[in-house]
């Protein structure tokens, strides 16, 4: 009985769409870094370390400010994605190649379901 159960409850949570309650209210869509690396362009004659300090730079430009999120006040971070990759191209003459930005994305929205009506 539990096994015949299973089978059409597995199949009715793949057809949802990954996050349901995010579809309502689309909120601001925010990329929190958690690592980076520096990818050098091919033949170039850069020092990665200089590479990654600048890519440490860029990446955390991406990143949003969330401590003005999670304190308390009324907002709700519902995440996305996890390890999420971004490259960002570091256009810089002096050294070439990419920085790959990895992080998990998150909504973030008002949160009204404590808030007296």
């Amino acid at each position: 009985m539990l096994k015949q159960l299973l089978a059409p409850l597995l199949l009715l949570t793949l057809a949802l769409p990954p996050c349901v309650h995010c579809q309502e209210h689309e909120g601001e869509r925010v990329f929190i870094v958690k690592d980076y690396r520096y990818q050098p362009a091919e033949g170039s004659q850069a020092d990665p370390q200089m590479g990654q300090d600048l890519c440490g730079t860029r990446c955390n430009a991406l990143s949003f400010d969330y401590l003005n999120v999670i304190e308390p006040g009324g907002w709700r971070m519902i995440k996305v994605a996890d390890h999420s990759e971004i490259t960002v191209g570091l256009d810089n003459p002096f050294l070439g190649g990419a920085c790959v930005c990895i992080g998990d994305e998150y909504i973030v929205k008002i949160d009204d379901l404590n808030r007296v009506r």
